[in-house]
């Protein structure tokens, strides 16, 4: 198991690494392969794609991210998701490559997962809880994909208050 996981992050590492180069849709699994001293065989028992790899790529991120930050649930919002934006901004080239492939919407997926389960895990107002998952990770999401594509200008600190003020607030019609 461990030599499969260690081939899988030589794999995404070599992907990602091919990624800076040239094209996703020029990237070959031999490509892939050969940068990560793998054979082809070993791809496949890994991966069945390179999107795969992007996904395994995410996820290992994101595990990361809340394994150093805890629950949404029982956190201080401001300071959550502070540390989310800076997390976004230390990884800022690996996104930066996702937007230009067409896979930054992966990053969509990983954050409507981990809405959903912090909701599923609140017993109060269940009904509306998944709408409101929904809601906030779509948001979120949103704010993260205008910040990116805007070159990552504002701080960390700025961004969450904006998140935050937005989602107390909704929509200030009067500005």
């Amino acid at each position: 198991m461990k030599e499969q996981e260690t081939a899988k992050d030589k794999l995404s590492d070599a992907l990602i690494c091919i990624m800076k180069e040239k094209p996703f849709e020029e990237i070959s699994v031999t490509d892939i392969s050969e940068r990560a001293k793998v054979s082809r065989m070993a791809f496949y028992r890994n991966a069945q794609s390179k999107e795969d790899l992007l996904r395994y790529r995410i996820e290992k991120l994101s595990q990361r991210f809340i394994m150093q930050n805890g629950s949404l649930i029982f956190c201080s919002l401001p300071q959550y998701y502070e540390n989310l934006f800076s997390f976004f901004l230390e990884k800022k080239e690996f996104f930066a490559l996702l937007e230009r492939a067409g896979f930054l919407y992966m990053v969509k997926d990983i954050i409507d997962r981990y809405y959903f389960e912090q909701a599923r895990s609140v017993e109060e107002k269940k009904d509306i809880r998944e709408y409101e998952s929904y809601y906030f990770s779509g948001a979120l999401y949103n704010v993260f994909l205008l910040w990116e594509r805007k070159g990552m200008q504002e701080s960390p600190k700025e961004m969450a208050h904006l998140y935050c003020r937005i989602s107390q607030s909704g929509w200030d019609k009067k500005q």
